[in-house]
């Protein structure tokens, strides 16, 4: 029986698009080889976008190298994703990519009825505490101490941000949201790709967040470039703190329990 073989990678915004075709003939009680294998390759670039999307499956308990490589490369391209946390599934991109950025915000203020709000500090997801503490202006020692005890954990720490972090993603006061997940695929691709990525939280409606990579993949497989299928979650808000002012403000309470901050 004759037997296809298809498979398409596409990102949207990368320069490159890379196809292949695989045609092979299987006779009766015949092993493959390479005179039955007929291999067809085809790369280009500057492509229109295909139907093809992406719903990438990984190990959420030990994420695959090389599938966490396809995740940044898609970030490197000026791309958005949406990824699992330890909280909820997240709208990502790079940081540092404008483009990227502006997508993102069309694809939150199309889908969710309260869009973006501009005075709320957006969330850089970090895979360290080196990072949290390099995109803040500084974190008294007192309350490092607290928050090293705290991370990687469900907790968004507002704080007035550094000169890096880029001025389109300031607040009036210019402060940002600072997150270090407790989730194995999250931290491996911030890791991976060397630097923060924005997140955003995706929402069915006000009080009701996605858990169910499936029921993403049907509602924005032709708005981003990426999901990450990373299981079911039990989705639930992060707990956002605020030590901007000086003095610890809770936000929102989330997953995240706040009878520590008593210490500080």
């Amino acid at each position: 029986m004759p037997a296809i073989s298809f498979i398409a990678q596409n990102f949207k915004h990368s320069k490159i698009r890379f196809f292949r075709l695989e045609m092979f003939h299987q006779p009766t009680n015949t092993s493959f080889t390479a005179d039955n294998l007929l291999s067809l390759r085809v790369c280009c670039t500057d492509l229109a976008f295909s139907k093809f999307q992406m719903l990438l499956s990984i190990n959420p308990i030990n994420p695959q190298a090389r599938l966490i490589q396809q995740v940044v490369d898609v970030l490197n391209n000026d791309g958005v994703i949406i990824y699992p946390t330890d909280t909820v599934y997240g709208l990502g991109c790079s940081i540092f990519s404008k483009k990227a950025m502006k997508r993102l915000q069309q694809i939150k203020n199309s889908n969710d009825h309260s869009g973006m709000n501009p005075k709320k500090p957006l969330t850089f997801i970090c895979a360290n505490q080196t990072e949290v503490q390099e995109y803040t202006q500084g974190i008294p020692t007192q309350v490092f101490k607290l928050l090293r005890r705290k991370l990687p954990g469900p907790y968004t720490f507002v704080f007035k941000a550094a000169k890096i972090v880029p001025k389109m993603m300031l607040t009036p006061r210019s402060t940002v949201g600072l997150r270090w997940p407790n989730h194995p695929i999250t931290n491996e691709i911030v890791k991976t790709f060397g630097h923060p990525i924005l997140s955003i939280s995706l929402r069915i409606s006000e009080d009701e967040l996605y858990d169910d990579p499936h029921e993403l993949h049907e509602k924005y497989k032709k708005q981003v470039d990426l999901i990450v299928d990373g299981g079911t979650i039990f989705a639930e808000n992060s707990t956002i703190i605020d030590f901007s002012h000086g003095e610890a403000e809770i936000v929102r309470m989330g997953k995240g329990p706040v009878d520590w901050l008593e210490e500080v």
